[in-house]
């Protein structure tokens, strides 16, 4: 592997999402994980040197923070100073545990480097774990340094393009100005507010949890096969509804079944999702790693008995109407807003945990843009999985892909405060609203070529993200 020619960036100012990022590191781990299992011979060597390569093409992967200065600011290293480890694989699952540690360290902002990675290495197979700050990083960012570690690795580039550096994305969005933003916003927030809405929804708490317990994360995965997974994108098509919207739909019916209680009438459930923003922006940012998030909440009522093509429909609108330039603009305000009136690190967190109302969030990544093969290297999976107890409340962080002609589902959550049986009826809840669609969709059968997402007619449906 040739050494890229690269250029040590002048410090930049930090944006409103990466400082809030930034400050949330500072009492727990907010980690972004990518784990990618492996399988063919792997030089640990090697993947040491596409690392390396890697991080040296891409400023932010050598960032650092500077607190000098009223607000933090990004610096950058000449050359990458990321940790890196070999671990000799044990078992299958021991990727799994070694994932739960990455998950609960805190790369904190006083850190030489902002990322680090883990190679869990066997004969065979292997599994390659990506953790950054979420200050630095997304869900599509995981995505291109682990596609470009695996193209160094294979052979198919002797070095990787260097990139410039990449300001935070707030400089680049097309709004409509800040006062109109802010007027708007603050309008639609009022609206909302006056709207009558059944009981809420409220994702319940652990029976056995004491006040105070420290935090950790975890997390269960779900496979379709490939026949089931045809016949949802398939029977989606045919629907003329967006994937995003199928599995919003999905996961708000199982949520509502989830229940316990005895009321069968409907009740306002609040789904916020994470969205990338980058196709709102002035300029091209496909290949740049960093911070490119905003979030979007829905608010939807829900009955047992709610059919699910016209919640999937409701649920994909919403999305639509709210993914715009100005909403993520008053996004920003209002981090903004947050960062200055609760300068406090802990103050932050308390306050958000008090007036936070989602309690089901989706990252729905779509097609992944890892490939299955890399040379010699099969690539078996590949799932992000975000740290989910920075902030003290129960809430399920459901992660959805496609890859490798299937569907993946990650249920992340705080533990102990989310309350395991929910968790447990929410997971069964998925996988018997999957099964009641796919038995209901005759004659779809399953055939080799590869497999179309369906998108929706009009703008761009919500290009999804890590949760924001």
């Amino acid at each position: 592997m040739n050494m890229p020619i690269s250029v040590t960036p002048a410090p930049r100012g930090t944006g409103y999402g990466e400082q809030l990022w930034l400050r949330l590191s500072e009492v727990a781990s907010n980690n972004a994980l990518i784990v990618c299992r492996l399988q063919g011979e792997i030089d640990p060597q090697r993947v040491a040197e596409a690392l390396h390569l890697t991080a040296s093409a891409h400023p932010m992967l050598r960032a650092r923070v500077n607190h000098r200065g009223r607000t933090p600011e990004f610096v950058f290293s000449p050359l990458p100073t990321m940790p890196w480890r070999v671990v000799t694989r044990l078992s299958e699952q021991h990727w799994q545990s070694l994932v739960r540690e990455e998950l609960d360290a805190t790369i904190s902002p006083d850190d030489t480097s902002l990322w680090r990675a883990t190679l869990v290495h066997g004969f065979d197979r292997s599994e390659l774990v990506i953790t950054c700050n979420h200050a630095i990083t997304d869900a599509l960012s995981l995505q291109l340094i682990v596609d470009q570690v695996l193209r160094l690795c294979s052979g198919e580039e002797p070095r990787p393009a260097v990139r410039p550096l990449c300001h935070s994305y707030e400089q680049f969005l097309a709004s409509s100005g800040r006062f109109k933003v802010v007027a708007r916003g603050l309008a639609s927030m009022a609206r909302q507010a006056l709207t009558p809405a059944p009981p809420s929804f409220r994702t319940p708490v652990n029976p056995g949890y004491v006040s105070g317990e420290p935090l950790t994360t975890g997390f269960r995965l779900m496979e379709l096969d490939p026949h089931r997974s045809r016949v949802i994108i398939e029977t989606a098509r045919r629907q003329k509804q967006s994937l995003h919207g199928v599995i919003a739909a999905i996961s708000l019916m199982a949520s509502r079944q989830a229940l316990s209680d005895q009321d069968q009438g409907p009740r306002s459930m609040s789904l916020s999702t994470a969205v990338n923003v980058r196709s709102k922006l002035t300029g091209s940012f496909d290949q740049d790693i960093g911070y490119f998030v905003s979030g979007v909440e829905s608010r939807l009522s829900v009955s047992p008995d709610t059919n699910l093509w016209s919640l999937a429909d409701r649920a994909n609108r919403d999305v639509q109407s709210r993914y715009t330039a100005d909403h993520i603009a008053f996004g920003v305000w209002m981090k903004q807003l947050a960062l200055r009136l609760r300068r406090k690190p802990e103050a932050l967190v308390g306050t958000a945990a008090r007036i936070a109302r989602t309690n089901l969030h989706l990252t729905n990544l779509g097609r992944l843009m890892i490939r299955p093969t890399y040379g010699n290297i099969r690539v078996q999976s590949a799932c992000v999985i975000p740290s989910a107890h920075f902030l003290p409340i129960p809430v399920v962080c459901l992660e959805t892909h496609f890859f490798n002609d299937k569907l993946h589902f990650g249920f992340v959550y705080p533990q102990p405060i989310t309350d395991p049986a929910f968790v447990d009826a929410l997971h069964a809840g998925v996988e018997q609203q999957i099964s009641r669609l796919v038995a209901h969709s005759p004659g779809v059968e399953p055939r080799d070529s590869a497999i179309r997402i369906p998108t929706t007619k009009g703008p761009r449906h919500a290009q999804p993200e890590l949760h924001s």
